[in-house]
């Protein structure tokens, strides 16, 4: 039983009394709960400190959903808040933690360092737009490194503005936890230094099935990028739109290397074509024809992301029929201006992307 902690025109939480139904109910389905969403709601430390109390009595609890739980919390209340709802799970075997879109940052570190110091079950943990920053980020990073007995999969970290220091610290996160197979890292500010150790990183991780660096900046000099994401045989879903590599020839490479990933279901690349420089018209349709016959050859490819990369649109009313002939869903790709009614991709029965 998944329960959704809500409160019928009440979203600021500062008494109990407020939430007095939501208490009753988690004493009393306290052996049928294994899930909490406490989320979208602002939760006082009164509240906080109540709600731990009936928490720590759910024995079967695995996940807890804290996203966006404390807004209008100071930088003095939400630690404490925080803290109250972490120490009644701790001992817990929780798997899946979101405590996204909160300002936690390094200065809320008393409210959840000892929770990753201490729990052992953790396998998903979602930290996106907490303000992390190249501060925060690396001093959490050692701290998940140093628990050896948490085998993480899943780390979601994006809009956190941790720059090349924190995207390092989770480069040096990775080479120390072999379970990490997801990782999400997009919208963080970071630039060519710290995507390349990244990258060359992931690339010893023979396991990583999911990753997401898009918006952020990789330049047009790196040069092995396509080496390095074609050596990701078990990679399921791979995110790289928005990456400003601007060059024609690294991206060339780069669908070269795609037919070879058996496993690959999902790829996202927008905005990455748009910016390329063009001799003419007939040179740009030759060269994004050439992309789009790479993407046919990808064996088991489901669902591609080419959006904002201004292809002509008789080129790509000409792929589409060969796409949907291959079941494959393959999203808008022209300018706005040229719009294109392409409504059955719509009904498109899609795989699971998680299934090998």
């Amino acid at each position: 039983m998944i329960y959704v902690c809500n409160v019928s025109g009440i979203k600021k939480w500062d008494n109990p009394e407020q939430i007095k139904n939501i208490l009753e109910d988690l004493e009393k389905y306290k052996n049928q709960i294994v899930g909490l969403e406490l989320c979208h709601n602002s939760i006082g430390e009164n509240c906080a400190k109540a709600l731990g109390k009936k928490i720590k009595n759910i024995k079967n609890l695995r996940q807890v959903d804290l996203s966006d739980c404390f807004v209008s919390r100071g930088a003095e209340e939400l630690p404490k808040c925080l803290k109250h709802i972490l120490e009644a799970i701790v001992d817990k075997s929780i798997k899946k933690l979101n405590i996204s879109d909160n300002a936690l940052g390094p200065t809320a570190s008393p409210g959840y360092d000892f929770f990753f110091k201490k729990n052992k079950t953790l396998e998903e943990l979602y930290l996106d737009n907490c303000g992390m920053g190249p501060i925060g980020t690396p001093a959490l990073m050692k701290i998940l490194k140093e628990n050896k007995d948490m085998q993480l999969k899943l780390l979601h970290f994006s809009r956190n503005k941790i720059e090349d220091v924190g995207c390092n610290s989770i480069s040096e996160l990775l080479k120390d936890k072999e379970s990490l197979i997801n990782i999400k890292i997009s919208d963080n500010e970071i630039h060519k230094k710290g995507l390349e150790l990244f990258l060359k990183t992931i690339k010893d991780n023979k396991n990583i099935s999911h990753i997401d660096i898009h918006n952020n900046t990789l330049g047009s000099e790196f040069k092995i990028f396509p080496e390095i994401i074609s050596s990701l045989t078990n990679i399921i879903s791979l995110e790289l739109s928005d990456l400003t590599i601007e060059n024609k020839e690294t991206i060339k490479k780069l669908f070269e290397e795609l037919p070879k990933l058996n496993k690959l279901r999902k790829f996202s690349f927008e905005y990455n074509i748009s910016d390329l420089d063009y001799d003419n018209e007939k040179e740009k349709k030759a060269y994004i024809s050439e992309l789009f016959e790479r993407l046919l050859k990808v064996p088991n490819i489901k669902e591609i992301h080419l959006e904002n990369n201004e292809i002509p649109k008789d080129l790509y009313a000409k792929y589409l029929s060969q796409f949907k002939n291959k079941k494959l869903l393959l999203l808008s790709c022209f300018s706005e201006e040229e719009a294109l009614n392409d409504e059955d991709d719509e009904n498109i029965d899609m795989t699971d992307l998680n299934k090998n």
